[in-house]
């Protein structure tokens, strides 16, 4: 087997674990997101029935039982989107992976949260990862020595005329670029050739650098804005949640604050999630770039929406 064929095979492998890891990544989070949304589906039952309980006693308005009946349709929706959500990510990680069990058995064997993410590593391997990506890719070591062959047969000093004239034709505009015509040559054909191996390497370099600092700063802001929805965004809700416990229990705060204070909470944690399960993806699209596969073009979430809020009670 020749080296491009072992490189064209390690391209395809290196294709299917993207894949199939990024799909197990997805049905893990979804699943995360799912028991959240459940989760905030029963905070917001619970304000509905106390809700109906207070109009029968003649404490609350209708416009009031109404308005705190509405986080419970709100947490209906994204309970029925999260379960539709689970069961999508949990039956395409089934089609990846294949096997005997079906994607309900499949399910079972997921873990309850995402593994911590390995660490990125510093920004001054630029330059040792560009030349692996390249080393790795099927066609650079071809067109490097069709690149190499053909100026090596141009005439002594050719290559320096070649690449200025072309830099003044560029200057000039492009429809008056120097270019090889079967019926009136405006240079050497071997001048044409060289030109062209020279510009399909130079192509595929940018490609290849463009990817890999694109797969880079990408994987950098997702690990970012993970770090930042764990350890400053939710830890600042959960002390929120916390400090209106303290004063509900003195009588300072009402059970709307509570319920409206954890349902803030889990939101925080499944946005936590997401970011998280971006994080992830953002890290193996990084490997497979580093592997000798282009960039996939996969979307970073957007921040998740607020979650409808009532009315404080007094």
């Amino acid at each position: 087997m020749g080296t491009t064929e072992r490189l064209r095979l390690a391209q395809a492998a290196a294709a299917v674990v993207r894949d199939a890891q990024a799909a197990w990544i997805e049905a893990v989070a979804a699943r995360q997101v799912r028991r959240l949304a459940q989760d905030a589906h029963t905070a917001a039952d619970a304000g509905a029935e106390l809700a109906r309980r207070m109009r029968q006693t003649g404490n609350f308005s209708a416009e009031r039982q109404g308005r705190e009946t509405l986080p419970l349709w709100d947490a209906d929706a994204r309970v029925e989107h999260a379960i539709a959500a689970e069961q999508q990510a949990v039956v395409q990680l089934w089609q990846q992976i294949g096997g005997g069990e079906s994607p309900e058995a499949l399910a079972r064997h997921l873990p309850d949260t995402l593994p911590a993410r390995p660490s990125l590593a510093a920004t001054d391997v630029r330059a040792t990862w560009a030349a692996q990506v390249r080393e790795r890719h099927p066609d650079w070591r071809r067109l490097q020595l069709d690149a190499q062959r053909q100026r090596a047969a141009l005439p002594p000093g050719a290559w320096d005329e070649l690449q200025t004239a072309w830099a003044q034709a560029v200057a000039r505009g492009l429809p008056d670029a120097p270019r090889w015509d079967p019926t009136a040559p405006r240079w050497p054909h071997a001048w044409d050739q060289a030109l062209a191996a020279h510009a399909a390497l130079t192509r595929l370099e940018r490609r290849l650098d463009g990817d890999l600092d694109l797969a880079w700063a990408n994987a950098r802001r997702a690990a970012e804005r993970a770090e930042r929805q764990r350890h400053r965004v939710l830890p600042a809700l959960q002390a929120l949640e916390e400090e209106t416990l303290l004063r509900y229990n003195g009588m300072l705060a009402s059970t709307w604050e509570v319920l409206a204070a954890a349902r803030e909470r889990i939101a925080a944690q499944q946005a936590a999630v997401t970011a998280e399960r971006d994080a992830w993806l953002a890290w193996l699209d990084l490997q497979a770039v580093l592997a000798g596969l282009p960039l996939s073009e996969r979307a970073m979430s957007a921040p998740a929406d607020a979650p409808a809020t009532p009315a404080k009670g007094h």
